[in-house]
């Protein structure tokens, strides 16, 4: 009997639980869904999106425009560009997309610290362009770089071994030193994407190509050097950049600025992505090279 007696508290004590757990999840949800409808009644604002350190990656931000552009409380968008550059097809996305959204929605610029090479390709995309007079921009080109090291191999007694289908299979190895025919696809492929960076800058500045050449040779530039190039439109800050596209766009005097929602992760995924994305970058900047619009630091 007493055996059944505490058998009876046993499950009525896990049913509870389960209960509470149960009402706490539904109570989560119904939070969450509270908070997105409450900042979609709240009132009209700019989008602000911020793109900063080396670009690896376009997904969040492609992914920000798309909610920006459709929801209406959105008036118009600030992208804040801090950043040296990094890789060719994130920049092109994020150009391009700008680029469209501009026809939309006002679209602009404000350069923090640092917006060069792939940072100003991205920043050529948007309608209006702010810089301090000391932000470091520019840095126009295309670098590709690898390491030999067949000799290093040699002094520690290593000796790799490579099967490939074609020649140029392996190009750019750090285990062969390149040949000619190397050289000339390297330096073909980087012409290629070097005129595609100027004529990008071209539509989205309506510069004539030829003018912007002169320039676009790696150099880096000050705001104010860059004003003087028609590469940014005014000299300003964030501040400045947000009264700007308030007053153009019947906001008030405090507009509300609509930043995009951080996406939350558990402390164990912290942690997992973190060492992921360190082996990874480990593994990539030792054994492969890539093709890069950014500036050397």
């Amino acid at each position: 009997m007493t055996n059944q007696r505490e058998n009876f508290w046993l499950v009525l004590v896990l049913l509870g639980a389960g209960f509470l757990m149960m009402f706490g999840f539904i109570f989560m949800i119904l939070l969450s869904f509270s908070g997105i409808e409450s900042e979609l009644a709240g009132d009209e604002g700019i989008g602000i999106i911020e793109i900063t350190g080396p670009i690896d990656g376009s997904k969040k931000v492609m992914k920000t425009l798309r909610e920006f552009e459709h929801n209406d409380k959105v008036k118009a968008i600030i992208v804040r560009v801090d950043s040296p550059g990094g890789s060719v097809g994130p920049s092109q996305e994020i150009y391009s997309e700008l680029l469209r959204l501009r026809d939309i929605k006002p679209v602009v610029v404000s350069m923090g610290s640092l917006a060069a090479s792939g940072g100003y390709y991205i920043a050529a995309g948007a309608k209006y362009i702010f810089a301090n007079p000391g932000t470091i921009t520019g840095s126009i080109g295309v670098i590709i770089q690898t390491t030999y090291l067949k000799e290093l191999m040699k002094t520690i007694k290593i000796t790799p071994k490579t099967y490939k289908s074609g020649k140029h299979k392996d190009i750019l190895s750090p285990f062969r030193e390149s040949t000619e025919s190397d050289d000339n696809i390297i330096n073909t492929m980087i012409t290629d994407v070097y005129e595609q960076f100027l004529d990008a800058i071209a539509v989205g500045r309506n510069l004539d190509k030829e003018q912007v050449r002169p320039i676009a040779d790696g150099r880096i530039l000050t705001g104010k050097q860059a004003l003087d190039n028609k590469l940014v439109d005014e000299l300003g800050s964030f501040n400045d950049a947000i009264r700007y596209v308030a007053k153009n766009n019947d906001l008030g005097d405090e507009p509300k600025l609509i930043y995009p929602k951080k996406e939350t992760l558990t402390y164990i995924e912290k942690m997992l992505e973190s060492s992921v994305k360190g082996v990874v970058s480990g593994v990539e900047s030792e054994t492969k090279a890539a093709i890069e619009l950014k500036m050397e630091q």
